[in-house]
């Protein structure tokens, strides 16, 4: 399902365009396109859920540059993940 939906994905695309989540992917799209995050930070509260979820490359010179992935928790009636992205900082 998750290589079906980042090959779905990736013919979206235009040539020129990368792989930079969108706010309103569910967490399933996050890792069809862009793999597993590199770190993943939760918090939690009494009135929400969250995840910070970080990817690294390197440029040209070898700095790395950090992307910042944010998902809430909004529960669905099901057919998508409840895990849903709100800040996309890359």
């Amino acid at each position: 399902m998750v290589r079906a939906r980042a090959d779905s994905l990736k013919a979206s695309l235009t040539t020129t365009e990368r792989y930079i989540p969108r706010v309103g992917w569910d967490a399933c799209e996050l890792l069809a396109c862009n793999g597993a995050p590199a770190k993943v930070e939760s918090q939690e509260t009494e009135h929400s859920r969250s995840m910070s979820w970080w990817y690294y490359d390197y440029d040209s010179h070898g700095v790395r540059e950090a992307h910042l992935v944010t998902l809430r928790w909004w529960p669905t009636d099901g057919g998508r993940s409840p895990w849903v992205v709100d800040y996309v900082g890359w």
